[in-house]
């Protein structure tokens, strides 16, 4: 299955209580709009100096048109909605529980995805997996369920597993699931994916400098603070709480340098299933994922960095 090239032109539009809509790519809107607003100067021109009817006819067509490019360029740009603002937004057909003053759920709002590129190439990866036995999609890292929402919705899993080792962004999580009546479907756990159970600390997803409460990650012991910006949360191995086998699993994880311990802890399900793997790999990290990954028999299929697809299926399955 062809790697697609990175494309993230497209402008959308969010507003409370609305539904997302598509605007057409704002770079050719805002291209036309100064094209007419030169014509309109030189017609101007014209006008004043020959003052011909045909000329003025022109002129009020084109005044027409630039006042209906603006208009829609202006419903392309996002409101203007203050920080810290916790509402309920329409996006893609999905009823959201977003805080805007986290940097993903702030950039739903105003382009209406989240790497728009990796969820469609993961989404069109799954439908390898359509009518096969048992399809499952493990959300490791989930956030607030962006990913589980938009896999959930091809209607291929029978089953949706997310985990989040963050308390704040797994409240958010149980929220969307709950006002998109997916309870039962979207499995949600309250949990860091390790190789082991345990307790870990991990850093607390709102002392974030730059609002990424989805950077938040397990901090070593030099890391831990006692100012409140970290706390404590249960460490589990997915293979101890999930037997799956014989199944088609689809997995995104993103786990913020925490991904060849998370693997190791699935050892079991990558090794008795057909899996398809999405895994966040920063370049410091390579060194250290790469090899746990190919260590359990996964090969890499596409590269969208820092996002990595990787998978056990023969070169004819994925050709399907």
């Amino acid at each position: 299955m062809r790697c697609p090239e990175h494309n993230s032109d497209m402008v959308f539009q969010a507003r409370k209580g609305m539904g997302l809509t598509k605007i057409a790519p704002f770079r050719q809107i805002a291209g036309v709009y100064s094209a007419l607003l030169g014509i309109a100067a030189s017609l101007q021109n014209i006008s004043a100096r020959a003052g011909q009817e045909a000329v003025n006819e022109q002129l009020l067509a084109i005044n027409s048109s630039i006042q209906e490019l603006s208009s829609v360029a202006k419903r392309a740009l996002p409101p203007e909605t203050p920080l810290h603002d916790v509402s309920i937004y329409e996006v893609n057909g999905f009823r959201l529980l977003l805080d805007r003053s986290s940097l993903v759920d702030r950039l739903v709002v105003e382009q209406g995805e989240w790497e728009g590129e990796q969820v469609r190439y993961l989404m069109k990866l799954s439908e390898l997996f359509r009518g096969r036995s048992n399809p499952v999609f493990l959300d490791l890292g989930s956030y607030w369920g962006y990913y589980s929402l938009m896999l959930q919705s091809t209607g291929i899993f029978e089953r949706v597993y997310a985990f989040d080792a963050d308390a704040y962004n797994f409240a958010q999580l149980q929220a969307n699931i709950f006002l998109n009546k997916l309870d039962g479907v979207i499995v949600a756990q309250h949990a860091a994916v390790s190789d082991a159970a345990g307790v870990v600390t991990v850093q607390n997803s709102r002392s974030h400098d730059d609002g990424n409460r989805g950077a938040t990650r397990i901090l070593g012991e030099s890391e831990v603070s006692s100012s409140g910006s970290s706390r404590t949360v249960k460490a589990i191995a997915v293979d101890d709480v999930l037997d799956i086998r014989n199944s088609h699993v689809v997995i995104k994880m993103d786990v913020e340098a925490h991904e060849d311990r998370a693997l190791l802890g699935m050892k079991n399900i990558i090794a008795n299933n057909k899996v398809i793997v999405q895994v966040e790999i920063y370049k410091e990290q390579a060194g250290i994922v790469v090899p746990v990954l190919e260590s359990l028999g996964l090969r890499q299929v596409c590269a969208m960095y820092p996002d990595f697809f990787y998978s056990n299926l023969s070169d004819e399955e994925l050709a399907i």
